[in-house]
């Protein structure tokens, strides 16, 4: 096609060198995150030819929105190559924008910021935690100075063991960003006591301090027998936890020894499984992932006959 030849003779006839000429501007970061008035975030823009090749410069004009009130000022380097940026946005939730950068030539490149309000100190407890028993649920009650803010709160659920050397077991955890407020009571938490910590927080502060409040010892009266399990894993605790427990679960690794040959190995103390956003054929779904090869997930029941679970 001697493409190569004619972009060379016309750029020779027009006295100018087109094969020079950039085709491509890209930004980096693409996309980022960025706290409004506590962090400035840095944005590089690079130029190329056809191909892929670097480019000569020329100068860019930078713009964020488009937006009524701008929530971000843009300030452009002396060159025009990179531009700082910073968020003066005092709304309550996360602001989703754009930064442009262009040439004279028309070309064109955008960067996904997610603007963040800046953090607030985490609400107080008007009423610190405590637990109640309920046809077979355990029921977690406080109340928090939210000022009307969405109850965002850490919450982990724990049974003490048996021995007393034993660490408790983590039972259930806030996976979606909400606190868990009730924990079903099975066999496995009879004759134990149950504890819950729940470290305060919304949707503009990070985690205070945790309180926590500690169940009387469940009575076997308290637990609603059930010969089935269900669970959907959105309070699963996707934890490092060996032990094989009555009522529990254990995650960890494990090697077959029909793989010796391949060259992996089971984990130790370190978490195999989470909770966490699907990808390819799960992508826009949150569930349980294995994060490590190996990953085993087994459920204990209390007694033999207890029957099946549901994923």
């Amino acid at each position: 096609m001697q493409v190569k030849e004619r972009i060379a003779a016309a750029g020779l006839s027009a006295g100018a060198d087109y094969t020079r000429i950039p085709t491509f501007l890209k930004i980096d970061p693409g996309k980022s995150s960025l706290i409004s008035g506590a962090d400035f975030l840095t944005l590089e823009s690079h130029l190329f030819r056809h191909g892929g090749y670097p480019a000569g410069e020329m100068p860019r004009r930078w713009t964020a929105g488009p937006e009524l009130e701008q929530p971000v000022s843009v300030h452009p380097s002396a060159d025009t190559r990179s531009a700082r940026v910073e968020g003066r946005y005092e709304g309550e939730s996360v602001l989703p924008l754009t930064v442009e950068a262009r040439t004279a030539s028309g070309l064109q490149a955008a960067a996904q910021i997610e603007l963040i309000p800046p953090f607030l100190d985490p609400p107080g407890f008007l009423r610190e935690p405590s637990l109640s028993v309920e046809a077979g649920t355990l029921r977690l009650d406080y109340e928090l100075a939210l000022e009307g803010r969405p109850d965002d709160s850490v919450t982990r659920w724990f049974r003490l063991s048996e021995e007393p050397d034993q660490p408790p077991v983590l039972i259930a955890y806030s996976n979606q960003g909400v606190p868990v407020k009730e924990y079903a009571l099975n066999r496995g938490d009879q004759g134990r006591q149950i504890y819950v910590e729940v470290e305060p927080k919304h949707n503009r502060s990070a985690a205070g301090p945790k309180e926590t409040a500690v169940s009387v010892t469940i009575a076997p009266e308290q637990v609603v027998h059930r010969n089935h399990f269900s669970t959907d894993f959105t309070d699963f605790p996707a934890c490092w936890q060996p032990r094989i427990l009555p009522g529990a679960w254990t995650l960890d690794s494990y090697k077959p020894s029909d793989t010796e040959y391949y060259d992996w190995k089971a984990v130790r103390d370190t978490d195999t499984w989470a909770y966490t956003d699907g990808v390819d054929g799960s992508a826009g779904l949150r569930g349980m992932a294995h994060i490590h090869k190996g990953a085993r997930m087994l459920y204990t029941p209390v007694e033999e006959n207890e029957g099946g679970y549901d994923r």
